[in-house]
Formats: structure tokens, sequence, C-alpha cells
């Protein structure tokens, strides 16, 4: 039987308090699933990267699996910088999908310590959570389509990275909006939707926190979409977006006029993905706090 040297000492004793990994246990998962993403961009995409991976990872009936990154998206909610996985941590028995992971880990860990997060959050937490279902996929089931899927994203994220590398649009696209990227959240949608899902809750709810300590800040709410619709559609999407994340603010308490309302459509996707084809990490409203 293979065993999976991460958690190693670290689940043996199933009465652990914070160490249930039993079947059918979604304790950790519900933890996280009622967290709410805070700090730079890139930590909130990275919480919801890993929230949805557990939950995937849930739906397959991979209890213990989705229990262990449930944890380790609750370590980022509660401020520890969390990296990928190291493969060598884990019983994977192909030595040639051991040693093209050690390398792709290697270009991972480059972008995540040269910028990546702060010039693009989503696209650099995409691609840490992807090398981890890929790890993760290639310990459960070596050769599948799963597995498959996994790398892919992978290195289809990367290669949007990779191209991007040096190019300084990302840093000028913030000082034009006017705000650090500490003062940011992102809200995500369903497909083709305007209505805020409970995860959006959360977020707004820490956003009329922050603001009710910003007095003298005004909020920008950026719609976005994704790609798949035309374009003047997707801009009137884009703004009913942002319109909707409006209206739920002032429900809040917070005063219409501090809140500065765009629709971009799908110009400025944060996640490269081919023509007409739906990306959810691109369905968002930004929020940012400005002069």
């Amino acid at each position: 039987m293979r065993i999976r040297k991460v958690l190693a000492g670290v689940c043996l004793p199933v009465l652990v308090a914070g160490c249930v990994s039993l079947p059918g246990s979604t304790y950790e998962l519900e933890r996280l699933q009622e967290a709410i993403p805070a700090g730079t961009p890139f930590v909130q995409a990275l919480t919801h990267e890993y929230t949805a991976f557990a939950d995937a990872l849930r739906l397959q009936r991979d209890w213990f699996n989705s229990q262990y990154f449930a944890r380790k998206g609750l370590e980022i909610v509660q401020g520890t910088v969390v990296g990928p996985e190291d493969p060598a941590n884990w019983s994977i028995d192909s030595q040639s999908a051991r040693q093209e992971m050690a390398d792709a880990r290697g270009r991972l860990l480059a972008v995540l310590n040269d910028g990546g997060p702060a010039h693009a959050p989503v696209l650099t937490a995409t691609a840490q959570v992807k090398f981890d279902c890929w790890v993760e996929q290639e310990y459960i089931a070596h050769g599948t389509e799963a597995v498959e899927a996994c790398h892919r994203d992978f290195l289809a994220a990367m290669d949007v990275l990779a191209s991007a590398a040096g190019k300084p649009a990302a840093a000028p696209a913030a000082a034009k909006d006017g705000a650090a990227h500490d003062d940011s959240f992102l809200i995500f949608f369903d497909f083709n939707s305007t209505q805020v899902t409970a995860d959006g809750s959360r977020v707004l709810a820490e956003v009329v926190k922050t603001a009710k300590k910003m007095t003298g800040k005004s909020l920008q709410i950026i719609g976005h979409t994704d790609g798949s619709g035309k374009g003047d559609l997707n801009r009137r999407l884009a703004l009913r977006r942002a319109e909707a994340v409006q209206k739920a603010l002032i429900a809040a308490g917070l005063p219409a006029d501090r809140l500065l309302v765009q629709g971009r459509g799908s110009s400025e996707p944060l996640v490269a993905s081919p023509g007409n084809v739906p990306e959810a990490q691109n369905r968002r409203v930004v929020i940012r706090f400005a002069n």
C-alpha cells in the first residue's frame, strides 16, 4: 500500500483535534468555505483556488485529500505562507513523473519568488493549485485523464506567466486605478450570472469592515466577464455585476457617493483562455480603495 509521506506523523491518531480525516468528513472544508478571504489579491485567489480544489476532491469522495487541501487553505486564511506541494513527499511510483514534477516545481517557485503574486495574482494562484492537483492526481491515479487535465492546466498557466514575464503592464494598471494590492478584493461570479454568491457575500462583509476604517477613501467597483460572450453583451454583464456589488454595499451601510462603478467586459482577463471558452477566474468584480 502506498503511503503519502507528506502527512506522516500528522494524522495517525484519528482523535487528534483538528485532524479529522474519516470517510465522509468535511469539517475542515466547511470551515474554509465559511472563511472570508482577505489580504492581497494573490492570497484571496489562492484561498479561492484551494477551496474549489478541496471541494472537487470531496465530490470525488476523496475525503482524506479533500481535508488535507482544505487545511492548507485554512493556513492561508490564517496568514501562513503556503507553497506548492513537494512531489518528494508523495509516494509516486513513476520516476519520470517525479522528475518532471520536480523540474516544474522549480519553475513555479521561481515565479512565486520573482513577483508573480504581485503582477499576476490570480494566474499565479491558479498555477500553484493546478500543480498541487497534478501531484495529488498522479499519486491517486497515474496515467489517467484527470492527471493530464491538471497537468495541462498547470502548463497553460505557466506559459502565460512566462510570456508576461518582464512586462510592466500590471504595475501601471494598479497605479492607474489608484489602489494598493493590499486594499483590493475579488468577488467571483457563476456563469452568465450577476448574483453575488455566498462566498462573495462573505468577502463583501470584509470590504464593509475595511471601508468603515478607511472613511476618506472611495471604492472602485470594476466588473469583468470571461470571453464566452459578445463584446457589447459582456460589457453590459460586467457593469451589471459591478452594480450588484454596489447595491449590496449600499444595503450594508456604505454611502453611494463613495462607490464608483465600471464595467470592462472581457478586455482584462486574469486567466488566459481560448476565445469563447468560459473561464471562472475571469468572471469577477474587483473592489479597490482609492483616494
